[in-house]
């Protein structure tokens, strides 16, 4: 089982070419995970606070757009996307 880090980590690494304002499907288990990130994860990924804090508020709604404007995507939720993790191999 992946970890919420893990997660945010192929997140990251999978949009990071993508054009600013792309959209970015994301399976509903991943999507979960991403909900259990913690402040200390963000900062461990050299976040700054504001963009972790942001990032958070967010989450803590259950809400990901924080997160996708941080990532400067547009996260789609979509029941056929494929899982982060799997979509890496």
């Amino acid at each position: 089982m992946a970890t919420a880090l893990q997660i945010f980590d192929a997140l990251e690494e999978m949009t990071a070419d993508l054009e600013p304002g792309s959209e970015f499907r994301l399976n509903a288990a991943d999507s979960a995970d991403l909900f259990k990130l913690t402040e200390s994860d963000l900062l461990a990924r050299h976040l700054g606070q504001k963009r972790a804090q942001e990032i958070l508020s967010g989450i803590w709604s259950q809400n990901l757009e924080p997160l996708a404007r941080s990532l400067g995507v547009k996260l789609v939720m979509s029941d056929d996307a494929p899982g982060l993790l799997t979509a890496e191999a």
